[in-house]
């Protein structure tokens, strides 16, 4: 039997980002909220954005001094970092 529960992903590039950053070593911790640790920092998912509870210069500093497995990956990372920090944040839209 399968399970028919609808689809609630409504930011998949928030989800690749999220991936990379497990792919590359993150562990994911919590579930509710979604949150995943990398290199000493926690990332929280709240409302649409990953936040790092111990502020934007210990993310940056663990992504930017991570040993990525593959440099394309460091390179995806800040640039859906740099492109989230350069757009506006969208109220959701329920359908």
């Amino acid at each position: 039997m399968t399970d028919a529960r609808p689809e609630r992903r409504v930011n998949y590039v928030l989800r690749r980002h999220i991936d990379c950053l497990l792919d590359s070593g993150g562990t994911l911790t919590g579930r509710s909220p979604i949150t995943l640790t990398l290199q000493g920092c926690t990332l929280a998912v709240r409302n649409g954005v990953l936040s790092n509870d111990s502020g934007l210069r210990d993310l940056v500093a663990a992504i930017a001094s991570h040993v990525w497995p593959a440099p394309h990956l460091r390179h995806i990372a800040i640039e859906i970092c740099l492109g989230h920090l350069g757009q506006p944040i969208e109220p959701r839209k329920d359908s």
